[in-house]
């Protein structure tokens, strides 16, 4: 946007003269190729990446004194990856799983309190980056078949993070932990987050579940071809 200052308005063929070899495109074509790379998700790099709002600055995680942990467990009868799979794979088109409507409930008062909302999106359905915006949370720390980390970066009365984690075991299985860590800023912070622990309850075992029911789905599907 700082760069809509300087003119840029073509008005000398010197350049053609000098790189003959380079045919420029016509506006519509050009357009008409982006949108092709980004139906076919062949964007390797997106402004999301790189946008941080005003409000948000990149924290080191901590586990110190004043940090809120809620976690919840569940043994799922599928590998480790297949949950990975599943839950690296939430956001943008595919939605937050279960209760999308708070989901973005959540994204429409973030919005009207000043904050980016779920307008970032994710760059692509399948793959994420560490450092890309997934929606209207930052990825911070990715293990690629293990680990994911979120950052949020809605406006919040204090410093929240989202992990979801698939710990092998034995027999194929694995184990889904899915953590909310928040540190409250102030009495308007902690009030903020017991308010909404009851819904916290539930989405979280909501979520976990839907991931378990996913990757069971992923895998057996996966058998089936084997056997095909």
């Amino acid at each position: 946007m700082e760069s809509l200052s300087c003119e840029v308005i073509c008005n000398s063929s010197e350049a053609a003269e000098l790189f003959p070899e380079i045919k420029p495109l016509d506006y519509a074509t050009a357009v008409k190729y982006a949108l092709i790379r980004v139906s076919e998700h062949a964007v390797e790099t997106s402004w999301t990446a790189a946008y941080t709002p005003s409000y948000s600055r990149p924290y080191t995680f901590e586990d110190s004194e004043g940090l809120i942990r809620h976690a919840y467990m569940l043994p799922i009868g599928a590998p480790a990856e297949a949950v990975f799979k599943v839950f690296s794979g939430i956001g943008g088109e595919r939605g937050w799983f279960y209760w999308q409507w708070l989901w973005e409930l959540k994204a429409l008062q973030d919005r009207l309190a000043g904050g980016i909302g779920m307008r970032l999106g994710r760059r692509d359905p399948d793959i994420l980056q560490q450092g890309e915006a997934l929606d209207f949370w930052r990825v911070e720390r990715m293990i690629e078949g293990r680990m994911m980390l979120l950052r949020a970066e809605m406006r919040l009365p204090g410093k929240g993070w989202l992990q979801f984690e698939a710990v092998p075991e034995a027999g194929g299985a694995s184990t889904l932990r899915l953590t909310a860590y928040f540190e409250p800023r102030g009495l308007f912070g902690n009030l903020y987050w017991y308010s909404f622990y009851p819904a916290h309850v539930v989405i979280f075992r909501g979520l976990a579940l839907e991931i378990r029911c996913r990757a069971m789905s992923l895998t057996q599907d996966a058998d089936q071809r084997k056997c095909a």
